[in-house]
């Protein structure tokens, strides 16, 4: 039974207690929360499928994984997949029997995924490499049988036509291998085993990633130093006007250590998002990894840096029109940088990230502000407390770190 009278909230969601017997909770157009008799809490959607009289029940995740509004988004992709006649099996309720002939093919399986999961609630960027690691290295790989594993039959997968392909994958490094099992993990373990159950077991069991060496997680650590600091800032001085480029990468990768915000953070930004009259850079949650958003404080160096941007006619974007979609050359520019600035050890522009949270922990700033300073919030404190209330103390803390960074540039000048 469903208690239909109104729309859910977060609260009422938190709020709903276990029963003995399982219940529902409707937020109309077809999704309901399901809450078990052992308190745990699932999303599930009724919809139907064009040309199909029987409805087709979907559990599209659990709660709180999968919170309100995410759920919603997957909801709407769900019913429009089925609007389009696409075939999309809930656990309790068949589309129609399955024949050989009707048999899913992971080609269909596929696509079913990269609408229903990941274009809902992933970014472009992240559907775009999940992508590319199946077409280029899951779809066309070839079984004992020599069909290409996107045309079999979902069920006849198991766990060694995956081998061979995390065995591929790593031929092209650990990283590659780990971005492959990432993909096959979500796809075939999690979402077609246990969201979908197409795959009674799951033919990843066993199949993990690769923990990095010690020397790798030693390099993953990178902090850069002080002096560092310094000559990574003169370095991008130096590549913004060495005439290579029409984008100031060097302003880019000076806003990465600045504020502390991802790569694609910064590269993406568009006026909109900036407030140049109150000091405030409001990044949506949209263009966050963790989907929570952030106001950066907008100090006077930072600024200046974007003032300093020569701007392109019609272009909402302050990096070019690239920053759409962040298609620009990191790794040239990158090495551009290497090149004048000639680090001892090598580094990644992610550690400019890790530079300034510990910069500004050394500097005395509390680590929960800290912490909020580069987005790391868990989820259930995000709608327990005010956020506005650290707005102040946020802004000092890059502040104090905008003070600190100018006074070791100032101090290698001089």
């Amino acid at each position: 039974m469903a208690d239909t009278n109104n729309r859910l909230t977060d609260t009422t969601i938190k709020n709903a207690a276990k029963r003995d017997e399982r219940y529902m909770l409707s937020d109309g157009r077809g999704l309901f929360l399901v809450v078990h008799p052992t308190g745990s809490k699932t999303w599930l959607c009724a919809t139907r499928i064009r040309g199909c009289t029987t409805p087709v029940k979907i559990t599209l995740g659990s709660y709180p994984a999968l919170g309100l509004a995410a759920a919603r988004r997957r909801r709407d992709a769900a019913r429009t997949a089925a609007e389009e006649g696409k075939r999309l099996p809930g656990p309790r309720a068949p589309l129609r029997a399955e024949t050989a002939s009707e048999a899913t093919t992971v080609g269909q399986a596929w696509d079913e995924y990269v609408t229903v999961r990941l274009s809902p609630d992933c970014r472009a960027s992240t559907i775009a490499e999940h992508k590319r690691v199946f077409d280029q290295q899951i779809g066309p790989a070839r079984g004992t049988d020599g069909r290409a594993l996107r045309d079999r039959d979902i069920k006849s997968i198991v766990k060694g036509d995956l081998l061979q392909i995390v065995d591929d994958a790593g031929e092209r490094g650990p990283a590659a291998r780990n971005k492959c099992v990432a993909v096959l993990t979500s796809f075939l373990g999690k979402w077609a085993h246990e969201d979908r159950g197409y795959i009674a077991n799951p033919p990843t069991a066993g199949i993990r990633q690769k923990r990095a060496s010690k020397e790798r997680r030693n390099r993953n650590r990178r902090v850069l130093a002080d002096p560092e600091i310094t000559t990574f800032w003169s370095a991008c001085d130096a590549i913004d006007s060495d005439g290579q480029s029409s984008i100031r990468f060097g302003a880019m990768f000076k806003l990465l250590l600045l504020t502390g915000c991802r790569r694609n953070e910064i590269a993406g930004i568009p006026d909109s998002e900036i407030d140049l009259n109150a000091k405030v850079w409001t990044l949506p949650g949209e263009r966050t990894k963790n989907g929570h958003p952030l106001k950066v404080h907008l100090t006077g160096t930072e600024l200046a840096i974007l003032k300093g941007i020569p701007r392109i006619d019609g272009c909402d974007y302050v990096f070019g029109e690239a920053g759409e979609t962040c298609a620009f050359s990191f790794s040239k520019a990158k090495a551009r940088l290497d090149k004048v600035m000639k680090p001892k050890r090598p580094f990644r522009l992610h550690d400019l990230r890790r530079t300034f949270r510990t910069g500004i922990g050394r500097l005395g700033v509390l680590e929960e502000i800290a912490e909020r300073c580069i987005n790391h919030l868990p989820d259930e404190l995000v709608d327990t407390y005010d956020t506005g209330e650290y707005d102040t103390p946020m802004a000092q803390a890059w502040e104090k770190w905008d003070r600190h960074v100018r006074k070791i540039v100032a101090a290698k000048s001089a």
